[in-house]
């Protein structure tokens, strides 16, 4: 909702590079973003849809896995 916070995903075909990542916007400059250090590994295929809740405290994550999973 801040938009200091994002999630990314990447093509893969392989459980590692299908693993969410999440980044931190630095206070120093809008166009500076930190990975977060732990990446979340919920399916082993891409990952095509990334939505936060409103109150950004849950992650629902879509995949060609055909499964989904809810991050908190």
């Amino acid at each position: 909702a801040d938009g200091l916070f994002a999630a990314s995903a990447s093509k893969s075909s392989t459980t590692q590079d299908a693993a969410i990542r999440f980044w931190l916007k630095s206070s120093e400059s809008d166009d500076v973003w930190g990975v977060v250090e732990n990446a979340i590994v919920a399916h082993y295929l891409t990952v095509v849809h990334l939505f936060f809740s409103p109150d950004d405290r849950l992650l629902l994550s879509v995949s060609r896995d055909r499964h989904w999973a809810i991050i908190d």
